[in-house]
C-alpha cells in the first residue's frame, strides 16, 4: 500500500478531530475510505514494512464528543508539507464521509527515520 502524495521523504502522520456530532460508524468510515485510497497509490520500498491506514486517538485528553483519528503515511518533502498533506487529506475524506469539515484536535507528525519496524529490530539494524 503507498502513501499519499509525492515528496522526496516519508512521513507518519497522525491527524485526530473533534467528532462534533460524527458517529463511529463515520469514524469507520473515514479509516475504510483512506485505506482503499491508499491502496491504489504505488508502494516504494520504504514503505512495504507498516500499515498505511488506521485508526488512531489523541496522546492527550479526548474532547467532549470524541474523536475520529486517522494515522496514514505521506510523502513530502518537509515536516510543514507532510503536516498539511496529512491534515488536508484526513479533512477532505470526513467531509466526504459526514459532509461536513470537522475540527483539528490533535496532529502528530514523524519522520519515518524516526521508526523502526519490527524487522528492523529483530535484525540489529537499528
Amino acid at each position: 500500500m503507498g502513501a499519499f502524495g509525492s515528496g522526496s521523504a516519508l512521513w507518519k502522520v497522525d491527524v485526530v478531530l473533534r467528532r462534533d456530532g460524527a458517529t463511529e460508524e463515520h469514524a469507520e468510515s473515514v479509516v475504510s475510505h483512506l485505506a482503499e485510497a491508499a491502496s491504489t497509490r504505488p508502494t516504494a520500498a520504504d514503505e512495504a514494512l507498516f500499515p498505511d491506514v488506521r485508526e488512531t486517538s489523541s496522546f492527550d485528553l479526548q474532547p467532549s464528543g470524541g474523536s475520529l483519528g486517522v494515522s496514514c503515511w505521506v510523502r513530502a518533502d518537509t515536516l510543514g508539507e507532510a503536516a498539511q498533506l496529512g491534515l488536508d487529506t484526513v479533512v477532505a475524506a470526513a467531509l466526504e464521509v459526514t459532509g461536513r469539515v470537522l475540527p483539528l484536535w490533535d496532529l502528530r507528525v514523524v519522520p519515518r527515520s524516526a521508526i523502526g519496524s519490527l524487522e528492523e529490530c529483530n535484525s540489529g539494524t537499528l
